[in-house]
């Protein structure tokens, strides 16, 4: 066997022969007709990251929906030889089965994803080749390719057993497509939902008696968390679009955008435990929270984990690339809180459905239709919105757990994202106003100037 830092070679060797091996850092003495003059595996971390600038201004450049295939050498190239032992001359003919090499390749669509931007899906492919010497170019004749990736690593092992010797090495194949139609139909969606959340604090707001209602002032502050998500996802996307690199703008709209997502959290979790509480632990009673209280809770705390994360990362909080929070302090500041969160979300509903499926069976026995008719409505309308906004943050953690780079199950993961997501203000719009008798009555009286619906007393009693 063979061993070097970013590869190896297993192979039966004669007694009479002995394995040389030569390994080049650079594809400079290979040229090819149909691998690009570009090097991923630089001997310095400076030179890999111009590589992939090189290499993504070739799709920058194409304007096609769908781009042409480049490729690249992307691994080591090792020159596996056998050697006689006694004339010194090489003798690789005299192979005695197959030679089974193993390479490590960085995740190239990952990192020249960073570089082409959102809207574009790299694909890419890993071959085992060998260099004809005859026609000067890569060949794939007589090798098969299995690769494996290694998540703790963020690397492909990719495994290349082939029936004869010459120089190897890993050639990655990339394509490219706009992904235009999902930025857009993401776009037209939050855009959307923006207006139809205004809509819903107008529509709202000024019916007094029922803003007096301590789920509906709830109801609205979640609103409001969305409505402000919205604005900085926007925020995020042009700075992203524009090609600002300044770490501070960034920075601010990461937390930002942290900070309301996390508030739209926390005001979902409110509505979870004030159900919780008024249905589970006193059950036909209404819940008269403080609102300043809840404010603490639905404002104040969300802020405490990108508080400690910002501090942590400082001017490395924020990728410039994308103007999110980078991973490790992601972890602390939006990924933990999110998955104890959603959580605890569910469990609350559940613990809900319970007690209200059964307390409904009761008050139907005892003919008591109508509040059981209510509360089973109300339950349902919760568990709605909790079940259209708790799917949309599962979908983004498998999002965030595939690492197969726009694969078929990543472009359907990345739908499902945003048509969950997206709609969220459309959504809420539906639940809030349209589905709600007391504010259609109301507005019904208002427009027609008091010719049509119900009087104002017979709204409040709605």
């Amino acid at each position: 066997g063979i061993n070097a830092e970013y590869g190896k070679a297993e192979m039966e060797t004669p007694e009479n022969m002995t394995a040389t091996a030569v390994f080049y850092q650079s594809a400079k003495l290979f040229p090819s007709k149909t691998a690009a003059d570009v090097q991923l595996t630089g001997s310095t971390e400076v030179e890999r990251e111009e590589a992939y600038k090189d290499l993504a201004g070739v799709f920058v450049q194409e304007k096609e929906e769908k781009a042409k295939e480049v490729t690249v050498v992307a691994s080591i190239i090792s020159e596996i030889n056998l050697v006689d032992k006694n004339t010194l001359e090489i003798s690789n003919s005299k192979l005695d089965g197959d030679i089974e090499l193993s390479f490590g390749v960085v995740n190239g669509a990952g990192k020249l994803h960073q570089y082409v931007g959102r809207k574009v899906a790299v694909h890419q492919k890993l071959v085992c080749k060998f260099y004809n010497t005859t026609g000067h170019d890569w060949s794939e004749e007589g090798c098969q390719t299995t690769s494996v990736f290694n998540p703790e690593k963020e690397m492909y092992d990719v495994t290349c057993r082939c029936s004869h010797l010459t120089s190897f090495a890993v050639l990655m194949s990339f394509t490219h497509e706009s992904s235009v139609g999902e930025e857009l139909a993401s776009e037209i969606l939050l855009g959307v939902s923006l207006v139809c959340l205004i809509l819903t604090l107008i529509a709202t707001l000024p019916v007094k008696h029922h803003i007096k209602n301590a789920n509906v002032r709830i109801n609205m502050m979640l609103v409001t968390a969305l409505i402000f998500s919205i604005v900085c996802f926007f925020m995020m996307d042009l700075f992203v679009s524009s090609g600002v690199t300044a770490t501070t703008p960034c920075t601010i709209v990461a937390f930002l955008l942290n900070y309301f997502w996390l508030s739209q959290l926390s005001w979902m979790i409110i509505e979870a435990f004030s159900m919780y509480w008024a249905l589970v632990q006193v059950f036909g009673s209404e819940n008269n929270h403080s609102l300043t209280k809840l404010c603490v809770v639905g404002w104040a705390a969300p802020i405490l984990g990108p508080a400690v994360a910002i501090a942590w990362g400082q001017d490395d909080f924020a990728d410039p690339k994308t103007c999110f929070v980078r991973a490790p302090y992601g972890l602390v500041s939006f990924y933990g809180p999110v998955v104890v969160g959603v959580v605890l979300i569910w469990a609350l509903f559940f613990s809900v459905a319970r007690v209200v499926l059964r307390a409904t069976k009761i008050k139907c026995k005892a003919k008591h239709y109508s509040e059981a008719v209510r509360r089973r409505k109300q339950l349902q309308s919760a568990l709605s919105v909790s079940t259209l906004l708790g799917l949309g943050w599962l979908v983004g953690f498998f999002l965030l757990m595939d690492n197969s780079n726009y694969s078929e199950i990543n472009n359907i993961l990345r739908w499902l994202f945003v048509l969950l997501n997206a709609p969220q203000g459309i959504f809420l719009f539906f639940f809030y106003v349209l589905l709600s008798r007391r504010l259609k009555a109301f507005w019904l009286y208002r427009l027609s100037c008091g010719k049509l619906g119900m009087s104002p007393t017979d709204i409040k009693r709605l």
